[in-house]
């Protein structure tokens, strides 16, 4: 294999994401090079892309990585399998690196496919994007740390969702089947660090045996779903009276100034203002006070750090609220518990 230095610098850095270099199995801690791809497992998550090479080897992730990092970057980099081991040669230096046997490669429980559709790069960049920050991380009700992906009357919605937030979002999908899957959180972050909005079209497909797949124009990233049921979230979602509407980054604003000193605060709506209100037993207070129009006056209190997550990926300045105990939907999409102070 003969490869320019960003180019193998490139596929390695993306694909090795998903190496397990902690891995008592060896070959889940090699980068897999083999019919003309690049591919990395750690039985959870898998990512291949195509790299045209005549290898057939596993090679440690790390240390290949390494050493590809470190060269120039106008070097051409020459990797030759040899017997057990392979030869990494640009310019005057030359590496070589011990592997492990190909047949210890576990492959992913791909199977047949029962769902797949195409979708547009940045909408799945912005069905994923909405909900991930309400998405729970390492909870006991282990069904809540992914997204939730329904697929339904030409419509795909994600939910994510922690028990004390939830983001929802949907946009239309050309897809004649239905399905309820719930992707990890991890894989959804490893999905938006490559950037979905950069790829024109991705191919979705889902296989009976819970394992997902995403196609990009020369690469594939798979993972395990999460075996469980989500919760019927729709009956989460309140049918609230009253509405707000303000200036989305000055509310933004006045939560990030306010969350340097507190993680909780009131919101106390005012006909034509809101307040932000933050105190503490050490007697530290604050108030900041923004425009608004709203229909009802109530005071409710939010955590900070989700108000600020939820108004970062709305759209709109909008709020719907019925009470101070009631939950409230910033821009029609992000539900938010209250809280007591």
């Amino acid at each position: 294999m003969n490869q320019p230095q960003p180019i193998l610098n490139a596929s390695i850095a993306r694909v090795a994401t998903v190496a397990d270099h902690k891995s008592p199995m060896p070959a889940l801690q090699c980068l897999r090079f083999a019919n003309g791809k690049i591919e990395a497992s750690n039985l959870e998550q898998s990512w291949s892309e195509s790299l045209d090479h005549d290898l057939d080897v596993l090679i440690p992730a790390r240390k290949l990585a390494t050493i590809v990092r470190s060269a120039p970057k106008t070097a051409d980099i020459n990797v030759e399998q040899g017997n057990g081991n392979v030869t990494v040669k640009f310019g005057r230096s030359r590496y070589t690196i011990p592997t492990v046997p190909t047949d210890q490669w576990p492959e992913p429980p791909r199977g047949v496919s029962q769902v797949e559709f195409a979708i547009q790069g940045y909408k799945l960049a912005y069905l994923f994007g909405q909900v991930i920050d309400s998405a729970a991380k390492d909870d006991v009700r282990y069904f809540l740390n992914g997204v939730l992906l329904e697929i339904a009357d030409g419509k795909i919605t994600a939910v994510g969702t922690d028990g004390h937030r939830m983001s929802f979002v949907s946009s239309d999908v050309d897809c004649e089947q239905e399905a309820s899957l719930i992707v990890p959180r991890t894989a959804v972050d490893a999905i938006m660090r490559d950037k979905p909005e950069q790829h024109e079209q991705i191919t979705v497909s889902y296989a009976p045996s819970g394992y997902l797949e995403l196609t990009f124009e020369d690469a594939t990233f798979g993972t395990r779903l999460i075996d469980g049921k989500f919760p019927n979230w729709r009956k989460v979602v309140p049918d609230n009276e009253y509405n707000a509407t303000f200036d989305r980054t000055d509310l933004l604003d006045a939560a990030k100034r306010a969350s340097g000193l507190f993680k909780t605060a009131k919101l106390s709506i005012r006909g034509d203002r809101i307040e932000i209100i933050g105190e503490s037993a050490e007697g530290e207070r604050a108030i900041d006070e923004i425009d608004a129009k709203c229909e009802h006056d109530v005071d409710i209190a939010f955590h900070l750090p989700y108000l600020i997550d939820a108004l970062d990926n709305a759209d709109n300045g909008s709020m719907t609220y019925t009470s101070g105990d009631k939950a409230a939907v910033v821009d029609g999409r992000h539900v938010l518990m209250p809280v007591r102070l």
